[in-house]
């Protein structure tokens, strides 16, 4: 799954391509720059090099070539605007306290493309208001310095569709723990007898659970010989992944004493 990533308030997903003018690009391997760009660093694509192996970004005016970077492709329109996991949609109509807006301008602790809430709406045609900026002081903004913002609200459809993935994570979740708790309990079997998962002694009885090419399925055998993880039985066939092929009915130890109590 590409990664996604927020900026200015708008979702941004990684593509690895070669980048046109005026898109966005994240730096992902800063080797050889000699410090001029570093990893995670995001430009605005100026133009491309004479040579064609390089981009120029707006900021800076530096090359980078096109292997230490990805595209950003917006990942929602431009209108959608995304702040702390919710969606906001830019609306224009007159502002209010206690609305959200996004900041047009960088200005003081200020920062363009970040979402702040009114602290009071100024009366009459100016629509001046004040926000909470990033020092947690009061700021003043002008009518062309912000844009307001609406939540979105999901459809029915998209609801469905949320609900839907998210039973679906959890079906997986599910089995991930499962797996977990029987490889726990795996562990636990074989470390009661003092042993580490999977490994087998010659005299142990054990039952074929894969086998592709030895004992049939559900045969148990005798374990006759062990030369380090692999496992051979009265036959001669070889398991050379004994804890996948196969399963231990008995240890050597309970064999040993059962044979013990019948002689006796």
């Amino acid at each position: 799954m590409a990664k996604i990533h927020t900026i200015g308030g708008v979702q941004y997903r990684e593509v690895k391509r070669k980048a046109e003018v005026g898109e966005k690009i994240r730096v992902v391997n800063a080797a050889f720059t000699f410090g001029k760009y570093h990893e995670g660093d995001v430009f605005t694509v100026k133009s491309q090099s004479p040579r064609g192996n390089c981009v120029v970004v707006e900021e800076t005016g530096v090359y980078i070539r096109h292997s230490d970077y990805v595209v950003l492709e917006p990942v929602a329109p431009d209108d959608i605007i995304v702040h702390e996991g919710k969606q906001y949609r830019k609306v224009d109509r007159p502002v209010r306290k206690g609305d959200v807006i996004l900041a047009l301008v960088d200005e003081e602790d200020l920062v363009r493309g970040a979402v702040y809430k009114v602290s009071r709406a100024h009366a009459g045609g100016g629509r001046g208001i004040r926000v909470i900026d990033d020092a947690k002081d009061d700021h003043y903004l002008r009518a062309d310095e912000y844009v307001v913002l609406e939540p979105v609200v999901p459809s029915p459809s998209a609801l469905e569709a949320e609900l839907a993935a998210t039973k679906a994570k959890v079906v997986e979740l599910e089995a991930k723990l499962a797996e977990i708790e029987h490889k726990k309990a795996e562990e636990a079997k074989w470390a009661a007898i003092g042993r580490k998962p999977g490994e087998f002694k010659v005299g142990d009885i054990a039952e074929v659970v894969v086998s592709p090419a030895a004992l049939p399925n559900g045969t148990l055998f005798e374990v006759k010989e062990v030369r380090g993880s692999y496992v051979y039985d009265h036959e001669g066939f070889v398991y050379i992944l004994p804890w996948k092929q196969l399963k231990l009915v008995a240890p050597v130890e309970s064999v040993v004493n059962l044979r013990g109590g019948d002689v006796a």
